[in-house]
């Protein structure tokens, strides 16, 4: 099928997008799946310490409170109430998500490769991930894990929450920036 236009919008994701982009047939050059970004999380489940759960009404709203990201301070760190399972024992309003997400550095190496010959299961070109954090990433997420620490401590129970999680590369689902085209 061939489909003949003046333009045409991708709107499919970070994977899919640049998958639809390699299977038309377009050149799109080295950039294509180039430059792939994620934003390391880190996530702690925590109970909120009892004087602070003291003057909340049992009615009260599901909230978010953020910590910005700026050039001084590259992550942002969020404390809010997402129902899930709470910890044993517990109620969920008695709980709390201290989330950090983490700036990651440009790198031309971390891309999409897409495998010549093989489609996956929507019959789109297979595609591999290469991505890994610099060592300045590193530095940053050990950093931004000091803080999310801080802010449990400050407003929960850090014996009894989940614990702290930090996602994998790539296990933010906020993947990005791998749809440039042309030599650059």
């Amino acid at each position: 099928l061939v489909i003949e236009a003046s333009a045409v919008v991708i709107a499919s994701g970070t994977l899919a997008s640049a998958q639809l982009i390699q299977a038309s047939a377009i050149d799109a050059g080295p950039a294509l799946g180039g430059n792939l970004l994620d934003h390391p999380i880190i996530s702690t489940r925590v109970l909120l310490r009892p004087e602070i759960l003291a003057g909340v009404p049992a009615d009260d709203p599901v909230f978010s409170i953020w910590v910005p990201h700026s050039a001084a301070h590259p992550w942002q760190t969020e404390v809010f109430r997402f129902p899930q399972t709470p910890p044993a024992g517990t109620r969920d309003e008695d709980g709390a998500d201290v989330t950090t997400f983490v700036a990651m550095d440009e790198n031309p190496d971390n891309r999409l490769f897409f495998e010549p010959g093989v489609k996956d299961a929507f019959g789109l070109p297979q595609v591999r991930v290469q991505l890994r954090h610099s060592a300045a990433d590193s530095h940053r997420i050990s950093l931004a894990m000091a803080e999310n620490y801080r802010v449990c401590a400050a407003v929960g129970d850090t014996l009894r929450g989940a614990g702290v999680m930090l996602y994998g590369a790539g296990g933010s689902a906020h993947l990005m920036g791998s749809c440039r085209m042309g030599p650059k």
